[in-house]
């Protein structure tokens, strides 16, 4: 066993996530490195996250919840927005996001979503964050992609 340093441990080992406020939850960050990044997302009942996109590959374990997914089928390198399809992920669900494929959250019930990914990265944005209801959520998915095929 290795007598690491208590100097070491309290000053490089433990640390406190970084909490990040969004207006349809948060994000609870708990490493994000050169390497890789792990946080909590923390969505409310009736919002949605930003319809995105980025090079990032993304995991997500739904680990409380009900969630819907827009998630488009794209090809890596494709111009425009591919075909938008939409996923119904409850607890227990796992699913990976391919890099730069557009998608976006909706919170069917309070929900905490696992993500583990390739590091944090700034995303392109199609829409922004907020709260409707899903069928609205659902037509501005759909349109948005429309418009940028």
């Amino acid at each position: 066993m290795v007598d690491w340093p208590t100097d070491i441990i309290l000053n490089y080992m433990i640390k406190k996530p970084k909490i990040v406020n969004k207006n349809w939850g948060g994000e609870i960050h708990w490493t994000n490195n050169i390497d890789y990044c792990g946080k909590t997302l923390v969505l409310k009942s009736g919002f949605h996250c930003s319809f995105h996109s980025h090079w990032k590959r993304e995991h997500f374990l739904i680990q409380s919840g009900n969630v819907r997914l827009a998630l488009e089928k794209r090809l890596l390198g494709q111009e425009g927005i591919g075909e938008m399809v939409f996923f119904d992920l409850v607890k227990g669900d796992c699913i990976e996001i391919p890099r730069e494929s557009w998608h976006t959250f909706y919170g069917v019930t309070d929900s905490e979503i696992i993500e583990f990914s390739t590091p944090d990265e700034e995303s392109k944005r199609l829409f922004p964050s907020g709260r409707n209801d899903m069928t609205v959520w659902e037509d501005l998915v759909l349109k948005t992609g429309e418009n940028y095929k």
